[in-house]
């Protein structure tokens, strides 16, 4: 079986094999195998999508379908004041999404400016975007701007996923004798649990995710993933 994020599985085996203790890669003559590592995976994955339902998430989270697609070069749209927090923007086509979190760098301009309001654009050939901090320089209309979109959601449910999976990892090499591997195991799994704490407390916020709308008081359902 192969991980196909998000499909099944948030994280790939290499995100779980950063965590243990053993950096050798699994394969069929480890303990675990790879094939029981991906089993893990999938099933872990599987658990936190329930979880996250019951917390009013839609699940699985997809974020590559809320980003934004451009047609053509990005450019700046018209000459900017210094100062300025409304980066302009325009291309052949905006189609999607930029997400609070984002990244953009001006030609020109070394300073990263983040975008702080969430702005949809279907099939439009300008978009303007609320930026922190105000613009360092003036730019003027077609400079080059470059794109980062934000990763929070996907690299907090990786993290997550590949934690919860090395635990149970170790916890399988401390079944064949290991103090290390048994105190490893026990760490990743505290580590586990903290971050789901997080989410039910609100303390996480995990930017681009859904809303579905209906969700379950807290407290009702234990944020519980061990094996």
């Amino acid at each position: 079986m192969a991980i196909t994020i998000p499909a099944n599985g948030y994280c790939a085996v290499s995100d779980v094999e950063a965590f243990v203790h053993d950096p050798a890669a699994f394969s069929v003559g480890t303990v675990p195998t790879l094939a029981q590592v991906e089993s893990w995976i999938t099933l872990y994955y599987s658990r936190m999508n329930a979880i996250l339902r019951r917390l009013g998430y839609v699940t699985p989270m997809v974020m590559v379908g809320t980003q934004m697609a451009v047609t053509g070069s990005l450019v700046t749209n018209v000459l900017h004041s210094i100062g300025t927090q409304i980066l302009r923007l325009a291309a052949t086509s905006f189609s999607g999404r930029y997400s609070v979190g984002d990244l953009f760098l001006i030609a020109g301009d070394t300073q990263y400016y983040v975008c702080t309001a969430g702005v949809e654009a279907d099939a439009v050939t300008t978009v303007d975007v609320e930026v922190s901090p105000g613009l360092l320089t003036a730019p003027a209309a077609g400079v080059a701007v470059t794109h980062t979109p934000s990763t929070n959601a996907a690299d907090v449910l990786k993290e997550l996923n590949a934690l919860i999976v090395a635990g149970r990892v170790e916890s399988q090499l401390a079944s064949a004798g290991g103090d290390e591997a048994s105190a490893l195991g026990q760490s990743l799994m505290d580590e586990a649990d903290k971050r789901w704490d997080e989410f039910r407390k609100g303390q996480i916020d995990i930017q681009g995710a859904r809303r579905s709308g209906s969700t379950t008081p807290i407290g009702v359902v234990r944020l519980e993933v061990r094996g």
